[in-house]
């Protein structure tokens, strides 16, 4: 390997370390779709996740027409509340791009 390729898998190799110790160990879990179900529900969504074990779940990759309603009018009140009952359980988030 060049040096600059030796620098890249270093930088890769620590940034993976760091979310492998913030997750404590692999990664599991898969997408969650809040935004496709009644609110009612999240809590115990993020309960059984915390009971099943999952540390990270993907979040957002639907929620487009969510977030914006209108053209124009933004809504990310619902967001903050499932990241913050995410949180709340001990389960990480990878934030899409919604679509």
């Amino acid at each position: 390997m060049t040096r600059r390729t030796d620098d890249r898998f270093v930088r890769h190799r620590d940034a993976l370390k760091t979310v492998t110790d913030r997750l404590g160990g692999i990664a599991y879990g898969g997408d969650y779709n809040p935004e496709q179900w009644p609110r009612e529900v999240w809590t115990e969504d993020a309960r059984l996740m915390q009971e099943a074990g999952v540390n990270l779940v993907t979040v957002g990759v639907f929620s487009w027409s969510r977030l914006e309603p209108r053209p124009g009018s933004h809504d990310f009140a619902w967001l903050d509340h499932v990241l913050d009952l995410l949180h709340e359980h001990g389960v990480a988030v990878d934030l899409a791009t919604p679509t």
